[in-house]
């Protein structure tokens, strides 16, 4: 039984936005800074299908670091599969989650506009 738990928590820590989004480790955000989010990466994953770069698949991890009692810091990892190409891999460190989310997608923009 124990064996079967972290799978368990990890997949209820993973969640699917459309077909081709998924995110991981957001469980930390509350329900106002999720519609937050999602707003910011569905926005730039519409983005990214109208550049028409094959990209078929976007995964989005949080994960807290630095933890402190009034601040942490947030990495934010963002992987592109694309259906030709090697896949774009993005890391973003900051205090405001969503600062580092719009960062990480910025320069995976800047990445798939210059292929």
């Amino acid at each position: 039984m124990a064996d079967t738990e972290p799978d368990k928590n990890n997949s209820e820590d993973t969640q699917k936005l459309g077909g081709n989004i998924e995110l991981s480790g957001f469980s930390e955000f509350d329900r106002a800074e999720m519609v937050v989010i999602k707003k910011i990466i569905g926005n730039y994953v519409r983005k990214f299908i109208d550049m028409e770069k094959g990209v078929l698949d976007v995964k989005v991890t949080a994960k807290p670091v630095h933890e402190r009692e009034k601040s942490a810091k947030y990495e934010i990892h963002l992987l592109i599969n694309l259906e030709e190409g090697k896949p774009i891999a993005v890391e973003s460190t900051g205090r405001n989650a969503f600062m580092v989310i719009d960062e990480a997608f910025k320069n995976a923009e800047q990445m798939l506009s210059s292929e």
